[in-house]
């Protein structure tokens, strides 16, 4: 488990580093793309955050993201600059602080923030964020009337758990968050594969040869873009897997002319200096470990068998739950992760390194009473369920 969380751990450090670049402007100032005159980009970058989409007509303003942590008032300042008009709503592309920092401050003001409500299943160790005084949680799908405009959100679990792909479908323009980017990637997403299928067949459903593409950060995009964006992501996908599968180390992996030239494109043409090796490293590591044997196609019946909670010697749990026909284990501030069955006794955690297991033990009813964690065959930890 240490060197899972070692693996999340250095892949977040590749995002707080891309967020602090560009230090050389000590007074960094937001930038506008104007889309029409209902419609506005704002742009962060050198440390103030995330792009934000904004909406601004007779209902009022509505935000897509916030920027980064004490930026709120900077934002705010920026905003009176194109409209006086009361914040209502701020839409979170994902918990991440350069995407909600602002959030506290809107929420002065009056603004309703808006996220899926998945993020309960965030480990506090990823993540300060405990909400706010008002805001609006849904399940998979909300859709928002609001200055004549249709917002279709859509959760999605990709960069992180509580990702949100954003439609402004009647200016055609999708915000993808931090899944997507002009000058930074790839981003492999916490289910692997699925998260790349998942979002990136979502995006392109909702996008024509006229979408506005907005990505987390910088320069803005189209389809033609993200077509290649995910072909670059299959090439990279390819290429490591193909040579991990021959033996070939991380190191000699990362240091391929391949491997160069991809990290160059999604650098937006030139390499990362400030990618270290060490990070790098943890990237490739992660796209080697999305390489996954066909788990078991469980029926509804069969996962509700292992759904509850489940209780430590401590006195801490863990919680096993169902959604969208998978199954997750959730420790709190510990872990959150898809769980792939193997047999109806045995499952491994997606993503995880392949020597991490979970077992089940079972009632004569066939209902799931116990799960134990083990690493190298040995058993770090057992819990008893507690619930029928």
């Amino acid at each position: 488990m240490a060197k899972r969380l070692k693996q999340f751990f250095l892949i977040g450090l590749v995002v707080i580093s891309f967020n602090l670049l560009a230090k050389e402007n000590s007074d960094p100032q937001i930038t506008f793309s104007k889309v029409n005159e209902h419609f506005w980009v704002l742009h962060g970058g050198n440390g103030l955050g995330a792009n934000v989409g904004m909406s601004v007509g007779k209902d009022g303003i509505l935000l897509i993201d916030a920027m980064n942590i004490k930026v709120g008032k900077k934002l705010i300042k920026a905003i009176r600059t194109i409209s006086d008009k009361p914040i209502m709503y701020v839409i979170n592309t994902h918990q991440h602080a350069d995407h909600r920092g602002g959030n506290e401050e809107l929420v002065k003001l009056g603004a309703t923030v808006i996220y899926p409500n998945y993020l309960k299943y965030l480990s506090s160790t990823y993540t300060q964020y405990d909400g706010v005084a008002r805001e609006i949680q849904f399940q998979d799908k909300m859709t928002l009337k609001f200055n004549n405009e249709i917002f279709n959100l859509f959760h999605v679990k990709s960069h992180t758990w509580n990702d949100v792909i954003v439609q402004a479908k009647n200016n055609n323009i999708v915000f993808t968050g931090d899944n997507h980017a002009t000058n930074w990637g790839p981003n492999i997403g916490v289910r692997g594969k699925r998260s790349i299928s998942d979002v990136f067949d979502l995006v392109l459903s909702l996008s024509d040869s006229k979408t506005l593409v907005v990505p987390g950060h910088t320069a803005l995009a189209d389809r033609k873009h993200v077509v290649e964006y995910v072909s670059k992501l299959e090439e990279w996908t390819t290429h490591i897997l193909k040579l991990s599968a021959k033996g070939v180390s991380v190191k000699q992996i990362a240091d391929t002319a391949e491997i160069k030239r991809l990290l160059a494109w999604f650098h937006g043409g030139k390499y990362p200096k400030w990618l270290t090796e060490e990070r790098l490293f943890a990237r490739i590591d992660s796209t080697i470990l999305i390489d996954e044997k066909s788990p078991l196609n469980l029926t509804p019946s069969e996962l509700s068998s292992y759904v509850g909670f489940y209780q430590l010697d401590d006195g801490s749990q863990v919680e096993i739950f169902s959604y969208q026909r998978e199954l997750y284990a959730f420790k709190d501030k510990t872990f959150t992760s898809l769980l792939l069955s193997r047999s109806k006794s045995h499952f491994d955690f997606a993503g995880w390194n392949e020597k991490e297991k979970i077992n089940f033990e079972f009632k004569p009813d066939g209902k799931a009473s116990k799960l134990l964690f083990s690493v190298n065959g040995k058993v770090e930890f057992s819990a008893t369920r507690i619930n029928d």
